[in-house]
């Protein structure tokens, strides 16, 4: 399961670290629940839309982000650990980031 769905775009030596490490879940309210932002300062925020992702579609990517408020998003072709798998590609995607937000 960890393969097809977290490494589906991964190297072998990635997907054996990942193995060899323990998981553990993410607290369904940190996906779930929406946020009240009244509080916070608006900042500008963008998502990070992986589009090879195996555990989470594009469209429950855009509902998650969505209960962030962002509307912004950057497209990488990679899987869900995309930070092991394609560590270039994932530095560059903030890159962009960076220079949409600090110019």
């Amino acid at each position: 399961m960890v393969q097809e769905r977290f490494c589906n775009d991964s190297s072998e030596a990635v997907i054996q670290n990942v193995l060899s490490q323990e998981m553990r879940s993410e607290p369904l309210c940190a996906l779930t629940e929406k946020m009240v932002w009244r509080n916070f300062p608006k900042v500008p925020q963008t998502y990070l839309l992986l589009l090879n992702d195996g555990t989470l579609t594009v469209e429950r990517q855009k509902a998650l982000a969505s209960n962030l408020h962002i509307d912004d998003f950057v497209e990488i072709a990679n899987d869900h650990l995309v930070m092991l798998s394609h560590p270039q590609e994932f530095a560059q995607a903030l890159n962009t980031i960076s220079q949409r937000h600090l110019g």
